[in-house]
C-alpha cells in the first residue's frame, strides 16, 4: 500500500497513457507476431522491420551491425535502416528462441510513450506540481502532435531521452550527487547512440551543457571534469559506432547523398502549421513536401497554455528578477537555439519561399 501511495501519480499516468496509446494505435501492435500494420502502412515501418529481418539472418561478423544482403555488394548497416541497433543486436542474440515472425517496433513505441510520461512526471515533481495538473500536462506533452506524427520513424520516437536530460539539467545537485548525475547523462548518450544518430545529436548537446552548469552555476563540479565527461561521451559514441560499423576508418564505397542538408528542413511556420492535423488551424504552404521532417506543430492545447503562461509571466511576475535568479537556464536556452538553427538549416524558408 505504501508503494502504491508513493507512486500513485506514476500509476495513474501510465494507465491513462496506455489507454490513449490504444485509442491512437491499438494495443495489437505490441504483439511480436503482428506485422500487418508494419508492412501495409505507407510509412517507413516496413524498411525498419526488414532491416531487422535481414540483420537477424546475417551471420555474426565484425562490425556487429553489418548487413551484406541489402545493397549488395556494398552492403549496409542495421543502424542505417533505422532498426534501432540496441534492440536489433539484443534480440539477434536470442533469435534462435524467437518465433519466425517477430517484431519489436510496437512494444518500443509503447515504451517510448510510457517513458515520456515517466520523465514528464519527474520534471513536474521537481516543482511540487499538484497531481491533477501533472496528469493533464503529461497528456499534452506525451501525446503532442510532434511525437504522434514521428511514430513513422520509431527510432526517432525516443523523445524520453530528451526529457530525461531536461530532468537531469533541472534537478538540483550537490557535490555528493553531481557525479551520479553526469554518469547518468553519459549512460543516456550511450543509449541514444545505439538508438538513432539524430537523437544522439540532441543528447550529446546536454552532455556538454550539464557539466558546464554543474561547474559554473552549481559550483559542485571540478573544472577538469567539465571536460572529462563530454570527452568520455564522445569517445563512447565513436567506439560504439565503430563496433556496430556505423563509423568506419577504412576506405569503402561512397554512398553519401550530397547536398542533403537544407532539403529536410524546418519551415519558419512549423510551430503553427498543422498540416491537416488540427480542427482549429489550417495548413500553410511550404517550400517542398520534404519539409515534412520539420513538422513541429505544437497542438492547440500547448499553444493556448503557452500564450497564457507568457502573458501571466510578463504582467504578473517579475521577468528581470526571474532571469536574475535563474541564470542557470542560459546554457539550456543556448542549446535550444543552436538546435533550432540546425533544424532550420542553411536554407531559411517561410511558407513557400526561401528567404535566404
Amino acid at each position: 500500500m505504501n508503494f502504491l501511495k508513493q507512486n500513485s501519480t506514476y500509476l495513474i499516468v501510465f494507465i491513462i497513457t496506455i489507454i490513449f496509446f490504444h485509442l491512437v494505435f491499438g494495443l495489437d501492435i505490441i504483439n511480436p507476431s503482428s506485422i500487418n500494420w508494419i508492412m501495409s502502412a505507407r510509412h517507413d515501418w516496413g524498411q525498419h522491420y526488414l532491416g531487422w529481418e535481414f540483420f537477424r539472418n546475417e551471420p555474426w561478423t565484425f562490425p556487429l551491425g553489418k548487413i551484406d544482403a541489402i545493397c549488395y555488394p556494398s552492403g549496409t548497416n542495421v543502424g542505417y535502416m533505422d532498426s534501432i541497433p540496441l534492440l536489433a543486436v539484443f534480440f539477434k542474440i536470442f533469435s534462435f528462441a524467437l518465433p519466425e515472425t517477430f517484431q519489436y517496433l510496437g512494444v518500443w513505441l509503447l515504451f517510448c510513450f510510457l517513458m515520456a510520461s515517466y520523465y514528464t512526471v519527474k520534471i513536474l515533481k521537481l516543482y511540487n506540481v499538484k497531481t491533477i495538473y501533472i496528469v493533464l500536462a503529461t497528456l499534452l506533452i506525451t501525446f503532442n502532435p510532434v511525437l504522434v506524427y514521428r511514430t513513422m520513424h520509431p527510432a526517432l520516437c525516443a523523445h524520453w531521452l530528451i526529457l530525461a536530460c531536461l530532468y537531469l539539467y533541472l534537478k538540483p545537485v550537490t557535490q555528493q550527487t553531481v557525479g551520479k548525475v553526469n554518469k547518468q547523462v553519459i549512460a543516456l548518450v550511450i543509449l541514444s547512440s545505439l538508438i538513432s544518430p539524430y537523437i544522439c545529436f540532441f543528447i550529446s548537446g546536454f552532455a556538454v551543457i550539464i557539466p558546464f552548469k554543474n561547474y559554473f552555476y552549481d559550483k559542485a563540479l571540478p573544472l577538469i571534469k567539465v571536460f572529462i565527461y563530454p570527452v568520455v561521451s564522445c569517445l563512447s559514441i565513436v567506439l560504439l559506432w565503430f563496433i556496430l560499423g556505423m563509423l568506419s576508418f577504412n576506405n569503402s564505397t561512397e554512398l553519401e547523398v550530397q547536398g542533403g542538408f537544407g532539403v529536410l528542413s524546418m519551415n519558419l511556420n512549423s510551430f503553427y502549421n498543422a498540416w491537416g492535423s488540427s480542427f482549429f488551424f489550417k495548413s500553410f504552404p511550404r517550400v517542398t513536401d520534404h519539409q515534412y521532417e520539420g513538422f513541429l506543430y505544437l497542438g492547440a492545447g500547448i499553444m493556448l497554455f503557452s500564450v497564457i503562461t507568457i502573458l501571466y509571466f510578463l504582467f504578473f511576475q517579475k521577468p528581470k528578477a526571474f532571469f536574475k535568479q535563474h541564470k542557470n537556464l542560459l546554457p539550456l536556452f543556448i542549446l535550444g537555439f543552436l538546435l533550432l538553427l540546425f533544424a532550420i538549416s542553411n536554407k531559411v524558408s517561410f511558407n513557400e519561399k526561401v528567404l535566404f
